[in-house]
């Protein structure tokens, strides 16, 4: 036994020796008598162990005889043993299995694969905590060797090379009653220093020698061996016993179930009995148990707030799931609440979660959901103290029964992990903790590493604390004021410490609920499962499929659905959803409104407002006007927005209420869906900068117009859509400097007094310009670089981690917003024209084509007043045909560089002047295909006058115009000088065609004539063309194609595309599709209606 001399001495052999028979020989002289056979004992005690040098499998034998006698002799509480082996050598010791001592937590094997001393790490820190515990317990100092009573002793089995660390703790640990026993194949190899060194010797090793320090070495011992099997039988025998604990020693293992409970219990079929406690003013749990019985805890009385700490394996996840199932017991859900926050990732507290106490379990925080958590406390707050004040109660525990705010108990787990990477959200918890004290908020905070992030305001408010096992005595320190906690043992999840106020630490172990539901029918013995191999013990997280706390959860829950007990209030709305229709947002989400109330306000998004633990409609309001910008990388849901107010509002207005204007920029097809909706006037893609251009004065003079004249509701509403805001702005000023973007700002700033809206959207590039000070209403969504939303305006705590497409941040406050998904564009009627149609700046076809009329159909028309029409091409905003009065100008001269289309151009005029009976000369040298027989014209030399006056003589009175191509200089051209003044007096015109250089070189006749006339068409401009007629044209590029130019006549200036002609007889179809896609298009309304 412990106080016995002769504890831990075991007999390794016999051998020869003198025995305490003493006899005395014939001459009187006394001897002591010898034997052949004395046993050969070792006090392990006094020697710091025993090493057993000699080949492995011999030694063995040795060791195991050893350790035999130590378990026979020395119950489990006075020694235990700790066993440290590979894993290839672990059959060996199959046999301690069932040994009482051995504790499966106790047996630590090195895997195979493990290189050098991987893995003793976590020994060697475990062996040097406990050994500083033994040293605590027993009171004894370093340097005091001999046995340690308080504890008992710590026998370690060494079977496996050890590293250098371990040796030297090892070697240090025997003053705390740490002893070492080994099997090694040389003296070199001895792990930790001994006085007894038995080495075996001879072939079979029965034979060894024992040194022992200070004493003589001992020869010819033969050493004991017991057989594997009969250690096996032996250690069996042995394993019915357990250690005699005092009535007051605290258990090992405690089931939280099997506490009593004054609340709800649950027994092993799953039924539950008792009832909760509805009373506000206690909220109590049972927790575990202490020496002298269960530990129940009241967070009113000792709290409000606690704190928990505990090392990683030391049961602090367990501890916090056992509160709040002892909680769950003890009160209904109507009394008490669980908020529950794990940085971790939820998992320690994902049953918890399923109790109808549970109104939120928030995991992976990050700065944007901590800002939304502690908004949403803090309106909580505000909400418990508008109930106290409404029945003018001091604190919660004074409302009456009837009142439904039940007790909040904010649970918070590696609160240290959230102080370092997120330090706003641990001194907001305590700023909540310390206004909620008397509104019934309650705070649990755990954590690991409690050293460095207690504060004071922690310690102050947290009264009620739990100090499992801990690293090192400063966390221990910091959370109990004692170092109580360092020394507690590892193979002793659970235990800990409690200290409730100034009181002292209470030792006490934390009953389990996330172990294996007990399923035991009747009452027969208890079985304990042993397991082997042992591996490295199991964490105290991993837990079986059905739990306790699986069983309780499920219980409770149905228990809760049968009374009928009310929900409590949830603190926060749940997250927003990743996408949202926008059909039916309004009457899902939305207050109801009558028919014609808020008609305008449209409806395209979903705000969370955790201020007021509520969401809200993003509401556009296209009567106010204004400017929406929405800012967002690639992907981000820019586009989506712009379709969904475009969705939205087509829904809500008809054709005549509302135009819509769109601009796009990139591969989208919002411009293209938009073009095919009654309510469209342009949509334009972004790199069309002369649409682009056109639509934008365009809108500027209307919303002039507006201005200057009577009340908005004349009015239809205008929409302007634009997408890609950047290169818009870029187009704009390289088309007109001075005016560019700045008069896109003002028609925006501008327009909104007249029921003008624009949703614009852009990327990172614009935030912080003048367009972002213009809007009312900016949108972030998410960026490619988090470093953009500064620039955007929004703090980096307030972006999330997981930005999803559509998910913007709003305001000062970077309120989270779900942008809808838009509805589809269904058939609208068609306006019914009470106001003037939407402006629409059309794109021109790129090969129109012009039917020739008939002769009937033109006879009478080209001459009647005076009028020679000439229809030059669709051209214009609408796209309407550009007609020409040849008479009343005089002609048209046509510059163009060789491929702009100026020959085609001529050959078609010609055909169309010929079709409405005018008479037509050609100055030049016919090319191929300018000739046939529906277009019959004469053809002379650009030098022959006479032939000019010949054909002047016979024109009697009808129009007659000649065409002239390639025009060259006046004395190459002495043809066109025989034409009298031209105009409708001579009923004679000129068309006179060349390169602008060419036609610049005529000071004096009819050239001359037309340059001052300033009548021209000028195809595929280069810079100084158009000095031939005096003007200035835009810097917004024309497409680059034959036909395409500027068509002048006086100071008026349009685009035009040449249409060519076709025979009569083609069906016609509407005006402005190319023959590509559609057939021609008849003139003759084009001639009636000049």
């Amino acid at each position: 036994a412990r106080g016995d001399a002769d504890a831990l001495t075991v007999r390794v052999g016999c051998g020869p020796g003198a025995t305490r028979v003493t006899r005395v020989q014939p001459d009187g002289t006394r001897v002591r008598a010898t034997a052949a056979h004395l046993p050969v004992a070792v006090d392990l005690r006094t020697g710091g162990g025993l090493a057993v040098v000699g080949p492995r499998e011999r030694a063995l034998g040795v060791l195991t005889t050893v350790v035999a006698q130590v378990t026979a002799l020395h119950a489990p509480g006075e020694v235990e043993l700790l066993l440290l082996t590979d894993a290839t050598r672990l059959h060996d010791w199959e046999w301690a299995r069932w040994l009482p001592h051995l504790d499966p937590g106790a047996v630590h094997v090195r895997p195979t694969d493990a290189t050098g001393h991987e893995g003793d790490e976590h020994l060697n820190a475990w062996l040097t905590t406990l050994t500083a515990r033994r040293r605590a317990v027993s009171g004894d100092r370093a340097g005091h060797p001999g046995p340690v009573s308080a504890s008992g002793w710590l026998v370690v089995v060494v079977d496996r090379p050890l590293d250098a660390r371990i040796a030297a703790t090892l070697r240090v640990a025997r003053d705390a009653g740490v002893l070492t026993v080994a099997a090694v194949d040389s003296v070199e190899d001895v792990p930790v220093p001994v006085d007894a060194v038995l080495r075996l010797s001879g072939e079979t090793g029965d034979v060894a020698v024992l040194s022992r320090e200070g004493v003589a070495d001992r020869a010819d011992v033969r050493v004991d061996r017991f057989p594997r099997a009969t250690a096996a039988e032996f250690a069996r025998d042995l394993a019915g016993l357990a250690p005699v604990r005092s009535g007051n020693a605290l258990p090992r293992r405690v089931r939280l179930l099997d506490l009593p409970s004054a609340g709800l219990t649950l027994d092993a079929s799953g039924r539950i009995d008792g009832h909760w406690d509805t009373a506000r003013d206690r909220l109590v749990a049972t927790l575990g148990r202490t020496a002298q019985g269960p530990l129940q805890v009241d967070l009113c009385r000792e709290g409000p707030h606690a704190l928990v700490a505990g090392t990683t394996g030391s049961g602090k996840s367990e501890l916090l799931q056992t509160l709040i199932a002892g909680l769950a017991m003890q009160h209904p859900p109507d009394r008490c609440s669980f908020l529950l926050v794990d940085y971790k990732g939820g998992a320690a507290f994902a049953e918890a979660a399923t109790l109808p106490h549970t109104v939120g379990l928030v995991t992976d925080l990050d700065g944007q959901t901590t800002a939304r958590a502690l908004r949403s406390l803090g309106a909580e707050l505000t909400r418990r103290e508008q109930i106290l004040i409404a029945h003018d109660a001091p604190d919660i525990a004074a409302l009456p029964d009837d009142v439904a705010l039940a007790r909040l108990v904010i649970v918070v787990d590696e609160f240290a992990t959230l102080a370092e990477e997120l330090p706003t959200f641990v001194p907001g918890l305590i700023s909540i903790a310390q206004r909620g004290r008397s509104l019934g908020v309650h705070l649990v905070l755990a954590t690991q590493r409690p050293s460095g992030v207690v504060s004071p305001e922690i310690r102050a408010n947290c009264t009620l604390r739990i100090c499992l096992r801990t690293t090192d005595e400063a966390d221990s320190r910091d959370v109990l004021g004692t170092t109580d906690a360092a020394h507690l043992p590892v193979d002793l999840p659970g235990r800990g410490y409690l200290r409730s106020g100034s009181g002292a630490p209470l030792p006490l172990q934390v009953a389990r609920v996330a172990g294996a539901a007990d399923t035991r029918r009747g009452t027969g013995p208890e079985a304990h499962l042993r397991v082997w191999p042992v591996g490295v013990p199991r964490s105290v997280e991993s837990t079986p499929d059905v739990t306790d706390l699986t069983r309780l959860c499920r219980a409770v829950s149905a228990h809760a659905a049968t009374l009928g007990r009310p929900t409590p209030h949830r603190p926060w709305r749940p997250p927003l959803p990743d996408s949202i229709p926008a059909a039916g947002l309004e009457e899902h989400h939305g207050a109801p409104r009558g028919a014609q109330e808020n008609r305008t306000r449209l409806a395209v998004g979903l705000i969370d407002r955790p201020d007021i633990q509520s969401r809200g409609l993003l509401e556009l309001d296209i009567e106010e006007g204004g400017t929406w910008l929405a800012v967002g990388g690639a992907r981000s849901g820019r586009t989506t927005l712009l379709r969904t107010v475009l969705g939205e509002a087509v829904h809500r207005f008809g054709p005549d209420e509302l135009h819509v204007h769109v601009i796009e920029s990139g591969g989208g097809s919002l411009a293209a869906d938009a073009a095919a909706l009654p309510h469209a006037g342009t949509t334009v893609r972004g790199e069309d900068a002369l649409r682009t251009v056109r639509l934008i004065d365009r809108l500027s003079r209307e919303v002039a117009a507006r201005r200057a004249g009577a009340a908005p509701g004349r009015y239809p509403l205008l929409l302007l859509l634009v997408d890609g805001m950047e290169a818009l702005t870029a187009l704009l000023d390289e088309a007109d400097p001075t005016r560019g973007s700045a008069g896109l700002l003002r028609l925006l700033r501008d327009g909104a007094a007249v029921g003008l809206t624009c949703v614009v959207t852009a990327d990172r590039a614009v935030p912080g310009g003048r367009l972002a000070a213009a809007a009312r209403q900016r949108l972030v969504l998410p960026l490619p670089d988090r470093a953009d939303y500064a620039v955007a305006g929004i703090a980096a705590r307030a972006v999330p981690e997981l930005r999803t497409p559509g998910r913007a941040l709003i305001g000062e406050d970077a309120l989270e917003c779900q942008l809808a998904l838009p509805r589809a564009l269904d058939a609208v009627e068609t306006s019914r024209h009470r106001f003037p149609p939407p402006v629409r700046i059309v794109e021109l076809p790129a090969e129109p084509v012009f039917v020739l009329p008939s002769p009937a159909s033109s006879t009478g028309q080209s001459v009647d007043g005076g009028v020679l029409a000439l229809a030059v091409g669709p051209g214009g905003d609408e796209g309407d045909p550009l007609v020409v009065d040849l008479l009343r100008t005089g002609g048209l001269l046509v510059s163009g560089s060789p491929g702009s289309g100026r020959s085609t151009a001529l050959d078609a005029f010609a055909r169309h002047l010929t079709a409405v009976g005018a008479a037509v000369l050609r100055v030049g040298l016919p090319s191929g295909g300018s000739s046939g027989s529906d277009a019959p014209s004469a053809w002379i030399d650009p030098g022959d006058e006479a032939a000019v006056r010949a054909w002047i003589q016979q024109l009697a009175g009808r129009p007659g115009v000649v065409v002239a191509d390639d025009v060259g200089a006046p004395a190459e051209s002495a043809a066109l000088g025989a034409l009298p003044a031209l105009g409708a007096r001579a009923g004679v015109a000129l068309i006179a065609a060349a390169g602008a250089g060419q036609l610049s070189g005529h000071y004096q006749g009819p050239v001359a004539a037309l340059r001052r006339s300033r009548s021209g068409l000028l195809l595929c401009p280069g810079p100084g063309d158009a000095d031939l007629l005096g003007i200035r044209l835009p810097r917004t590029p024309l497409p680059v194609r034959p036909g395409s130019g500027w068509l002048v006549t006086g100071a008026v200036l349009e685009r035009v595309q040449v249409a060519r002609r076709v025979p009569a007889g083609t069906p016609a179809t509407p005006a402005g599709q190319s023959s590509s896609s559609a057939g021609p298009i008849s003139c003759v309304a084009y001639q009636a209606s000049s």
